[in-house]
């Protein structure tokens, strides 16, 4: 198992190479579907809820998991990433774990170790608003947070390795 995720009622359970969902029946009994026998999640600091979807890396790129309309209770999966795919391919297999995400005030951040380095050198960003990525150099992310403030503002703040 790479990581978990919370999605509506659903526990989302991702491997390297596949998704399930864990729900609970009537009488109590936990069951298991799988979402995608295809692929999965490569890091578990990579799995982020963002807005009423999870975003998260995998070995072909950032993926978006989310309800299919019109059908009640189906999760679909797309990729998000088609546009930035030469960055995605930099990623040396063996790194893929030391990806990090997360979502703020509309922006997902993926830190991603870039160019075949085993550290996070780089960090795309996506604006939901703009349906827009960006990369950043100067941003290089091991770990995120968000800090609330006592005036309720947000700061990001991220460790970064040397």
């Amino acid at each position: 198992i790479s990581g978990f995720a919370k999605f509506n009622e659903y526990l989302v359970i991702f491997k390297e190479k596949s998704i399930y969902q864990m729900t609970f029946d009537s009488s109590g009994v936990p069951t298991i579907q799988a979402v995608s026998k295809n692929y999965g999640c490569v890091s578990h600091r990579s799995i982020e809820n963002v807005d009423n979807d999870v975003f998260f890396l995998t070995r072909n790129g950032i993926y978006v998991l989310g309800n299919e309309p019109n059908y009640f209770n189906v999760i679909r999966t797309n990729e998000l990433s088609a546009r930035i795919h030469p960055d995605i391919e930099t990623i040396n297999p063996t790194s893929y774990t030391k990806a990090t995400a997360l979502f703020n005030q509309y922006v997902f951040y993926l830190g991603i170790p870039s160019g075949g380095v085993s550290a996070n050198n780089v960090t795309l960003t996506y604006d939901r608003r703009f349906l827009a990525w960006s990369k950043l150099t100067h941003i290089t992310p091991e770990c995120f947070t968000v800090y609330t403030d006592t005036t309720n503002t947000d700061a990001i703040y991220f460790t970064f390795k040397r």
